[in-house]
């Protein structure tokens, strides 16, 4: 695994342990003028150690959202998104959200495609 580039950023409302909450977000490929295209990956950590998700490996330049339901192990306050695989393309990122879910929910990954949005 290769990190090229990663970001970190502190959450407005800390993580609770034994919280539960989704993490959504869109990706789409980031291709250069020039440069042959290799698919990428986005990595979410938080400062407790959690690792709720890595994304499939991105192979088109359209926008997929995608979500993802964790239980938070221990409290958190920063949030880190790492690109990954990002030698000859990147991944763009947008409408990145983490809401505390109450009650009881299917816990998985769920890819679905984002159509006429513009995400710019």
């Amino acid at each position: 695994m290769i990190i090229a580039e990663s970001g970190k950023a502190n959450l407005l409302s800390p993580l609770e342990k034994d919280s539960t909450y989704q993490l959504s977000c869109s990706l789409s490929l980031e291709t250069f003028r020039g440069m042959g295209t290799q698919p990428a990956r986005i990595a979410f950590k938080f400062n407790n150690g959690d690792n709720p998700w890595t994304s499939p490996y991105i192979t088109t330049t359209q926008w997929q959202h995608f979500d993802t339901v964790f239980k938070a192990s221990d409290n958190a306050t920063e949030i880190e998104i790492s690109g990954i695989d990002t030698v000859l393309s990147g991944t763009k990122i947008d409408n990145v959200s983490l809401v505390k879910l109450t009650g009881n929910f299917y816990w998985g990954l769920f890819p679905y495609k984002k159509e006429n949005k513009n995400l710019s």
